[in-house]
């Protein structure tokens, strides 16, 4: 129990400085990255159209609504640019 526990430990300190060393936790360059994206992206000017099969239902709790999200949420940040099509499990 006492090597399962200092492991435990041990692997908890590594894994919270892992993350905070971790390129991308830096906020601003992740903002200039992502505006560059946008930039990028308004000058190609292409949308591009996916389809989403889900394996979860709309309507279910957590797992459900992370896709119908998830879709919104590329939509705003796109300028609509990307179009993903939600559709719900065995409907594809």
């Amino acid at each position: 129990m006492r090597g399962f526990s200092c492991g435990l430990v041990i692997g908890l300190i590594v894994g919270v400085v892992l993350a905070v060393n971790a390129p991308g936790t830096n906020t601003k360059h992740r903002k200039d990255q992502t505006a560059r994206t946008v930039a990028s992206s308004a000058q190609k000017s292409a949308s591009v159209a996916w389809d989403l099969g889900s394996s979860f239902p709309r309507k279910m709790p957590f797992n459900g609504i992370l896709g119908p999200a998830m879709v919104d949420r590329l939509k705003k940040i796109s300028n609509s640019s990307i179009i993903i099509k939600f559709h719900e499990p065995k409907a594809l």
